[in-house]
């Protein structure tokens, strides 16, 4: 290597003119095809010339590779010798082999070398880390950071994670420091090293339906916390909190937001301990209140990176292309959902949206102004010449004219934009009934009020604004939004009766104790309410036995025919397992929703509406011998992995469609 040096400086030194590397195939030869010559001869593929980067695992060098004649970044493992490490450092390459994309660092090659040790080889991209790029701009003056330049940058990150995930492939690493910014405009995803290959669908690629999850997992992932301490999503430090998911790295995206919005992390600790501390609890300072010289952090953006970033993985973005989708949606001039915008913010950027019509409208109301001062002002001369007169009178008529014109054209806009919203409000509040239901309170809240925001007047909005208050225990708010009602209905009365009663009971944390939970659900003479309380307690993570007794209190609740009740539960780690075949009576199994299941066992139960299932979260599902129907619901339940039926249920149904279901006849 070391008599190679001076040949190793000139090429990094050339490495822009292509000629040099055609240069070293031709000299000294008079073959007529010496390219061809030179690949025979060649015996060492690759030139080792410097370290590039090094990981916790690998090292990066650049190398020139013999045989195509172009420099390239070579991977290796640092323990070359640990055999234990292979399969690990070779799941990198398949994965990343696997994600052909213009803002995914191409894989060239993987192989072994002399040694017998593993590599791969990738595009060597010239340029900087992302987070070179925003820790330049935090202790210098840079000129090129700008927030037009950021979004650009954070589109294409989203770009390329959004196609992984739609391979069924999650990073799970995602941070500044593995986005490589080229020297042209290039934006590339790397390091791919704990990415985890997730559960498969149709649009899966011929490649990746090649790749074995249980292997690749197993050498991505083996239950240690991986990942950046300020990047890392809670749920990838304590298991109890989800699963990894598309939404972990959803967390991540919004991290690597917040970063370039306020040249912070949004996690900073002075120790690991703390940094986890900080992170389980959501301790983020808000954007809004950083500030520096670049530009000023937009709200909309801050709110999208928080939300982002919220603690439930629930609580973030549903996908990457919502999340692109409000950034865009800024860009154009409207509000982001995450803000959650007043209605007067939402008539402020419809006038810098149209700032002609606005425009217009300031410059004529000017004029006008400016006329009369000059009609004042010459009144004399007016009188004496009434020609002047009558000239800067026809003047100002015609300004106003077209004043009054410009502005019926933005309230004709602003007419049409409360009619949208009126028309969208109730298509909101379903949205915001599916969240209830599920026991998405936060993302609920959210919905009912831009109902709200959009019709003032919808009166179902306010009541699920309410209603939403009451099972979280709020009961004052409850009470306070309930007197805007134009209507009480006998049912809501009865609510607020209970609210006004129990509201006294609540300890400090403004919560009531479990007894008078208790009380209060067997109280609600309705259905709703009371499983919607006992869903929000479930999520307090109280001890099982509370959990149980809730859940027997509900099933009692909706179920009121059956007399005798006798059925299984069984605690998994993180949910339950449950077998209802003792009491075939059941037919509502509303206390179920929102909890993790799985397995649920209800042959020759009288449950039979599929679509009533449909909301649960069951990874395997039983329904021998029931006249279950709309089956269609049910093989559609994004968790379902299994579902056993009788060898003679559903003869006609094609579960082909559902290649995601394994269906099982007994």
């Amino acid at each position: 290597m070391s008599d190679d040096k001076n040949e190793s400086e000139k090429f990094v030194e050339n490495i822009h003119d292509l000629g040099h590397f055609f240069e070293k195939a031709f000299d000294d030869t008079d073959s007529p095809s010496p390219l061809f010559d030179k690949f025979i001869e060649t015996e060492q593929r690759y030139e080792y010339l410097e370290k590039l980067d090094e990981g916790g695992s690998k090292t990066i060098h650049l190398v020139y590779d013999e045989q195509t004649y172009r420099p390239v970044a070579m991977a290796q493992l640092k323990d070359g010798e640990n055999r234990e490490k292979f399969d690990s450092f070779l799941s990198e390459a398949f994965l990343t082999a696997s994600l052909e994309h213009p803002n995914i660092i191409p894989l060239y090659e993987a192989g072994l070398d002399e040694s017998k040790h593993p590599y791969f080889t990738m595009k060597l991209v010239e340029g900087r880390n992302l987070s070179d790029l925003i820790l330049d701009a935090k202790q210098t003056q840079s000129q090129e950071y700008s927030l037009q330049k950021l979004l650009d940058i954070f589109l294409k990150i989203c770009d390329a994670i959004a196609f992984a995930h739609s391979r069924h492939v999650i990073h799970l690493d995602l941070k500044p420091d593995n986005i490589r910014i080229g020297t042209y405009g290039e934006v590339l995803v790397c390091d791919w090293g704990i990415a985890k290959l997730i559960e498969k669908g149709d649009e899966t690629s011929h490649t990746q339906n090649n790749l074995d999850p249980n292997i690749i997992n197993d050498h991505t992932l083996d239950g240690v916390i991986k990942g950046t301490l300020g990047f890392i999503a809670p749920e990838q430090i304590e298991s109890n909190i989800g699963s990894k998911s598309r939404q972990t790295d959803i967390y991540q995206l919004g991290a690597i937001l917040y970063n370039m919005l306020c040249l912070e992390k949004p996690i900073v600790a002075e120790d690991s301990k703390q940094s986890i501390q900080a992170t389980l609890a959501g301790d983020i300072i808000n954007p809004k209140k950083y500030s520096h010289q670049y530009f000023l952090i937009p709200e909309s953006l801050s709110a999208v990176a928080m939300k982002a970033l919220s603690t439930e993985p629930k609580d973030r973005y549903d996908s990457v292309h919502d999340l692109i989708n409000e950034i865009v949606h800024w860009r154009e001039g409207f509000a982001t959902e995450a803000e959650d915008a007043s209605f007067i913010r939402a008539i402020s950027l419809l006038v810098k949206r149209h700032k002609a019509v606005s425009g217009l409208i300031s410059f004529l109301f000017i004029i006008t102004a400016f006329l009369v001062f000059q009609i004042k002002e010459n009144e004399q001369e007016a009188i004496k010449s009434s020609n002047l007169a009558e000239y800067n009178e026809s003047l100002a008529k015609e300004s106003e004219s077209r004043a009054l014109e410009a502005l019926a054209l933005y309230k004709k806009e602003k007419a049409l934009a409360k009619q949208a919203g009126i028309e969208a409000s109730p298509r909101l509040v379903e949205m915001g009934e599916v969240h209830l239901h599920k026991g998405h309170f936060k993302e609920a809240e959210r919905v009912f009020n831009r109902a709200r925001d959009l019709n003032v007047d919808n009166e179902i909005a306010l009541y699920f604004q309410a209603l939403t208050q009451f099972v979280r225990q709020d009961f004052k708010q409850f009470l306070y939004l309930m007197k805007k009602k134009k209507r009480i209905t006998p049912d809501s009365r009865v609510l607020i009766n209970l609210a006004q009663k129990y509201s006294k009971l609540q300890g400090i944390n403004k919560r009531l104790g479990f007894n008078d939970l208790v009380k209060l659900i067997n109280e609600i003479p309705f259905t709703r309410p009371a499983y919607l309380l006992a869903l929000d307690h479930h999520q307090s993570h109280p001890p099982r036995d509370q959990k149980h007794t809730l859940i027997k209190l509900i099933l009692a609740k909706t179920n009121p025919h059956v007399k005798k009740w006798e059925y299984e539960i069984e605690d998994l780690p993180y949910g339950y397992n449950f077998d209802f075949r003792k009491t075939p009576q059941i037919r509502d199994l509303t206390a179920l929703r929102g909890l993790p299941i799985g397995k649920l066992n209800l042959d020759a139960c009288e449950v039979h509406d599929g679509k009533e299932l449909s909301i649960l979260l069951v990874s395997e599902l039983s329904i021998r011998h029931t006249k279950m129907k709309k089956l269609g619901f049910i093989l559609n339940m994004p968790p379902l992995k299994k579902l056993i039926l009788d060898k003679s249920d559903h003869r006609g149904w094609n579960f082909s469609k559902y290649p995601r279901v394994k269906v099982e006849r007994r």
